[in-house]
């Protein structure tokens, strides 16, 4: 957390995989199964290690409940600066 030009800011540096529109429950459950299982493996565990990272594996509805989130705190911000309507 800093603060800069009055504002609290914690900034996050997030990844993300998108499928295509229309991907049906049963899709979306099995790469949300897999990419559970790449995440807790001890391989990708190495990796958070080497490279400083968090864990914050979440899954579709989570994500979208995230972005929008992201988007409106995002937007409050930018609106208050005068960089958005």
């Amino acid at each position: 957390m800093l603060l800069e030009s009055c504002y609290d800011v914690s900034l996050s540096n997030w990844r993300a995989i998108i499928g295509p529109k229309g991907l049906s429950a049963a899709q979306t459950a099995y790469w949300e199964d897999v990419l559970s299982r790449v995440v807790a493996s001890d391989e990708w565990k190495v990796v958070l290690d080497q490279q400083f990272w968090d864990a914050n594996f979440l899954r579709s509805k989570e994500f979208a409940k995230y972005m929008d989130n992201e988007y409106a705190q995002t937007k409050t911000i930018m609106t208050e600066l005068g960089l958005a309507k």
